[in-house]
Order: C-alpha cells, then structure tokens, then sequence
C-alpha cells in the first residue's frame, strides 16, 4: 500500500507553462520521505497535484 502513487502526473498552468511533466512516483506508508530541488522545480505541485 503506498501512502502517495501518480502515475504520469502532468500539470499545465493556464498560461501553457508545464509545472510538472509525466512524473511516475511511489511512496509506501510509513517510509519517511523527501523531495528536493531548486526553487520552481515544481515540487509543491507534484505533492499536491
């Protein structure tokens, strides 16, 4: 059982700009994860879809 799971995650902004583009992500519960990157990277978006 994952705790998060996307498959082929995209989102695109009104304004054309792609946030995040096909992300496959699994998380299992109980595993204490992380995502990091640089500022506008898009990981807000990806967590919260």
């Amino acid at each position: 059982m994952y705790a998060i799971e996307t498959y082929k995650l995209t989102k695109i902004y009104k304004n054309n700009i792609i946030a995040v583009d096909n992300v496959n992500l699994k998380v299992p519960k109980g595993v204490i994860f992380g995502l990091f990157g640089h500022n506008g990277a898009g990981k807000t978006t990806t967590i919260t879809g």
